[in-house]
């Protein structure tokens, strides 16, 4: 997923993608140096992936 400044978009996608049931998937979030709270969201532990991996 791509995200710009777009808090309540990738709120809406990553939940949508938490609640799949297929368990076995790769997600990958690129963010273009948003200034909303973008960042934030994508950090939130509430999403429950098994791994997370990123860069900042």
């Amino acid at each position: 997923m791509i995200n710009y400044n777009n808090t309540l978009g990738l709120k809406k996608t990553m939940q949508s993608v938490v609640n799949q049931i297929w368990r076995n998937f790769e997600y990958i979030v690129i963010d273009g140096n948003s200034l909303d709270n973008s960042v934030a969201i994508i950090n939130l532990k509430k999403f429950n992936f098994s791994y997370s991996a990123f860069t900042i």
